[in-house]
């Protein structure tokens, strides 16, 4: 019954990656293409990158699914208790009745 509860809360995923380059990309631009005379060049960090995504989803469309399974197994679960008291209560009325026969 517990385990169909959890249903009813947020799942919260976490994703973490991490990249780093092996060599150092170097991006090189001709004379004239930012108003220089020169070329120029952009070198790219050589350092390690890190990107977390967390993600937070409630199933809100089957939340009465689910608490309906909740209450089926609640149901399930008195039914189950009642049936057990049934039948210690039969099985103590057939030990007084046993008893009433042998004193006799």
């Amino acid at each position: 019954m517990a385990q169909a509860k959890t249903k009813r809360f947020p799942a919260i995923t976490t994703y973490l990656f991490a990249s780093g380059n092996i060599t150092q990309p170097t991006f090189t631009f001709p004379a004239g293409s930012f108003g220089t005379l020169t070329p120029t060049s952009f070198a790219l960090s050589h350092g390690v990158t890190g990107n977390a995504s967390v993600q937070i989803a409630q199933p809100l469309s089957q939340l009465y699914q689910i608490n309906l399974a909740v209450r089926l197994q609640q149901l399930s679960a008195d039914l189950a208790s009642e049936q057990y008291q049934g039948k210690r209560q039969s099985l103590a009325a057939n030990v007084k009745q046993d008893s009433n026969l042998d004193s006799r």
